[in-house]
């Protein structure tokens, strides 16, 4: 086996091998949560933030499919779903700390007891958006999720000290993703090795002669 395919191999080894990105959640001052990190849903890998306002100022009007990320209750579900079992990942329930217009100051979920996160998705209109709602409780009560919540869109959640929205950003596709780069490198190296197989095997079909050798 040449340095070449010994290094190919020991590439994609090394993708295939690597593990993915652990979440993580970070924390203000007062121990409620800015930020957690690496969420899988949707084949895809996001970072949530929690913002106090209304759902006009924090998602670009909220009246059009491209304001929201996930344009669909089942991808807001599965999101959600996600962050909350990091959340509880954690030691449930961490209240949020919610950014007022992008900077300090929200009030978050400062209500020791319950946290409910919004995500919207659809725009239904007249001033009326669907949206996910995560409730994060404490004690005995259990925690629940469901996709058929309805807000204005000029609904405000800094006026209440159990709401937050939760904006998600895309970051990467999952790590799952390197076993495809592995499968589609080895399948690369496999047409270079019978390419360079069959070129072997058609000079030995046809040697080229010796231009010294002449006849006595």
């Amino acid at each position: 086996m040449n340095t070449y395919r010994s290094s190919l191999i020991v590439l994609f080894t090394i993708l295939l091998l690597s593990p993915p990105a652990k979440s993580a959640l970070i924390l203000n001052s007062d121990g409620l949560v800015e930020q957690i990190t690496n969420i899988e849903a949707n084949g895809t890998i996001y970072n949530a933030t929690f913002h106090d306002g209304t759902c006009a100022e924090l998602f670009s009007g909220c009246d059009e499919p491209y304001d929201f990320i996930f344009t669909s209750e089942t991808q807001s579900l599965a999101a959600g779903t996600a962050m909350l079992e990091q959340l509880n990942a954690f030691g449930a329930p961490l209240l949020a700390a919610g950014s007022l217009n992008g900077e300090p100051g929200g009030v978050g979920c400062s209500l020791i007891g319950s946290c409910e996160y919004l995500i919207p998705f659809e725009f239904v209109g007249p001033e009326t958006v669907l949206l996910t709602v995560v409730q994060n409780l404490t004690g005995d009560s259990p925690d629940s999720i469901f996709g058929n919540g309805l807000h204005t869109t000029q609904f405000d959640s800094s006026d209440f000290e159990f709401y937050t929205y939760a904006v998600f950003t895309a970051t990467a596709v999952p790590a799952t993703s390197s076993f495809h780069l592995f499968l589609g490198g080895m399948a690369l190296l496999g047409i270079a090795t019978r390419t360079r197989r069959k070129r072997f095997q058609q000079r030995n079909r046809h040697p080229t002669k010796n231009r010294s050798s002449r006849p006595s």
